[in-house]
């Protein structure tokens, strides 16, 4: 839904033609329901959910699949700014979620109830990935993410490596990688 947008038009257009891609799915999907991977390969702006992999892996400790989400990323046309730009928002958002369980509250509860709220497919993510870090080290990675946006802005021809070394770092930092389910 949040990948639809205002303008009607488009929105008819974007669902008329994932109900085609659906409709010619009916031998691969028994339960005829339109699935997520059915909207991440019609919808015109998969980019951002592709953004999203790449977040959650690498906070979870996956650097693996977040390589994969980032390059999946990039074919959609997301920018390495765009990624830097939501890494941050997205480890300051885990910060502020693990000062909230530092000070008593459990981390399902702080994630049930964040402001902005967390996609109900994210929170195991999120859940993994507060169980992984500090407070402390979520701070340093908030500054080093940020190191990395300020210098792959001075140079363009490096951005791609730039970011992709900032989500491995910080799928590498943290508490190990429980494994995913």
């Amino acid at each position: 839904v949040a990948l639809l947008g205002a303008d009607r038009l488009s929105t008819r257009a974007e669902l008329d033609k994932l109900a085609l891609y659906a409709q010619g799915n009916d031998g691969q999907n028994d339960s005829h329901k339109v699935t997520v991977e059915d909207v991440r390969a019609v919808i015109a702006d998969a980019s951002a959910l592709a953004l999203d992999d790449v977040l959650d892996f690498a906070a979870t400790g996956d650097a693996e699949a977040a390589l994969i989400a980032l390059n999946k990323a990039y074919a959609a046309g997301t920018q390495p700014a765009a990624i830097l730009n939501a890494a941050i928002r997205h480890v300051t958002q885990l910060h502020r979620l693990k000062l909230a369980i530092d000070a008593g509250d459990s981390p399902a509860r702080v994630v049930e109830y964040a402001r902005p709220p967390v996609f109900f497919r994210r929170r195991p993510y999120f859940e993994r990935a507060l169980n992984r870090y500090g407070s402390e080290l979520l701070a340093r990675e908030i500054v080093a993410l940020s190191d990395a946006s300020l210098a792959a802005r001075k140079d363009a021809a490096l951005a791609q490596a730039i970011t992709e070394r900032a989500i491995l770092r910080l799928a590498k930092s943290g508490k190990p990688a429980t494994r995913r389910a």
